[in-house]
């Protein structure tokens, strides 16, 4: 059996052609003479056959849903194309965090390796220009020409900050030259992961030590740390000199250092960046005799005794002789102004009473006679530890002197003069040693005149 209307073969029994797909129909039956066909008959011309396609003898509702297939499948394939030739930017941006809290950096950047990967085969420009031969690819071309953005606010982050990063890219040229469409929208990114920095005590190693007398005293700062970032600060003090026990000194951390720095390279905050310290351990300048512990009174007495013997044994005469010395007391000086002494800070005069005499044995004479002096110590110290310290070495004699004449003939030539340093008299020596600064001075005194 063939296909009435292409003519293929058919199976046994089939109701369409395989090749065609017409409507197989059994043909009509001649009761006058089964046995004769017009195709039989010479010269008779066949009557035409009727030719229904698949799509005339199908019912309505399958013609419905085979339209509605189709136009799906359509859709589906315009759909595809379509997506095919869209770049979804937004899923090529990588972001990254560095850095400590509060210091923090943000980098959103293009993955453009994984922008090769995934377009590198698919992307091609419709007309290749002279700018082709510099890449590697099209893909990679269309990445330098077309697509650009920019995060902003990237630096001095903390966690929960948002970042935006925002395209600049140029769609027409996308499309224009390699038929893409670039799909992207600008994207908040929160800042997190960020470490927490560290809070340090800058003044952890921070040696201070005071020095000198009060009100002169002075402060020295020793950086002791062995970290870098706290070996290489520098301090400053509101007050270095001219302290006293118990005042307040501040040390701050000076405004060249830079704590972002640190903050930066290695994580690192001040719990503070200014520190009190009370002034301790300074000496101080006596301000009363009772300051004057006897042990030190002693030592003074004993080099005032000793500097005079010296005196007498070097520039003394022969006839003269040293008979005796008696301490009497001592004046003691403070400045009005501590802050403003003018040549000493105290002084106390040891106060003495000297007996001497004019000796002539051949002639018979032994003159007695009293006169008074005084050897002064400045600067006395009480220290911390409640003893007293002064410079023995620098005690002074009297610049004033006075002379006597000592006659042991009866020629006018039979005298011999000699000159003593020191006061005739107690008031001569109080007015030179006292009245003469008591205008910058306070004194107090326990002097007594010896009988």
């Amino acid at each position: 059996m063939f296909c009435q209307k292409c003519g293929a073969p058919l199976p046994d029994g089939a109701m369409f052609c395989e090749k065609c797909g017409a409507r197989v129909e059994e043909a009509p039956i001649n009761n006058i003479n089964n046995n004769v066909s017009p195709q039989n008959i010479p010269g008779a011309v066949p009557p035409p056959v009727a030719n229904p396609s698949i799509w005339s003898t199908m019912p309505l509702k399958k013609k419905i849903i085979i339209g509605v297939i189709v136009i799906v499948l359509i859709a589906a394939f315009a759909i595809y194309r379509n997506v095919q030739s869209t770049i979804n930017l937004n899923k090529y941006l990588v972001e990254e965090y560095t850095g400590y809290n509060t210091v923090g950096r943000a980098s959103i950047q293009f993955d453009y390796d994984q922008f090769e990967d995934d377009y590198g085969k698919k992307i091609k420009m419709k007309k290749k220009t002279d700018m082709s031969g510099l890449y590697d690819s099209d893909c990679e071309l269309l990445a330098d020409m077309c697509i650009s953005g920019s995060a902003s606010d990237t630096d001095h982050l903390s966690n929960g900050d948002v970042v935006t990063y925002e395209w600049d890219c140029d769609d027409k040229a996308a499309e224009r030259n390699f038929g893409m469409k670039l799909k992207y929208s600008d994207v908040e990114f929160t800042v997190s992961g960020l470490e927490e920095i560290e809070m340090v005590d800058p003044f952890e190693a921070l040696d201070v030590q005071f020095s000198g007398v009060g009100p002169r005293g002075e402060i020295a700062i020793t950086n002791n740390s062995t970290k870098d970032y706290l070996r290489n600060l520098y301090f400053s003090v509101d007050k270095s000199g001219d302290l006293s026990n118990g005042d307040v000194v501040t040390i701050s951390i000076d405004n060249g250092s830079n704590e972002e720095y640190l903050a930066e390279n290695y994580g690192v905050g001040f719990s503070k960046t200014q520190k009190e310290y009370t002034v301790e351990g300074l000496g101080s300048y006596a301000t009363k005799l009772a300051d004057v512990p006897d042990d030190m009174l002693q030592k003074m007495q004993q080099q005032a005794e000793d500097m005079l013997r010296a005196n007498v044994a070097q520039s003394w005469d022969e006839h003269e002789a040293l008979d005796g010395m008696a301490y009497l007391g001592s004046y003691f000086m403070t400045p009005k102004d501590p802050n403003n002494a003018y040549n000493y800070n105290n002084a106390i005069y040891l106060v003495y009473k000297i007996t001497a005499s004019d000796n002539y044995e051949e002639e018979g004479i032994h003159q007695s006679f009293n006169y008074y002096y005084f050897t002064v110590f400045t600067d006395l110290i009480n220290l911390p530890d409640g003893t007293c310290s002064v410079d023995l070495s620098s005690g002074g004699m009297p610049a004033n002197s006075f002379t006597r004449e000592v006659k042991y003939g009866t020629g006018y030539w039979d005298s011999d003069t000699y000159r003593y340093n020191g006061y005739e008299n107690l008031d001569t020596l109080f007015n030179k040693c006292v009245t003469a600064v008591i205008d910058k001075y306070n004194y107090e005194s326990n002097v007594q005149d010896a009988e």
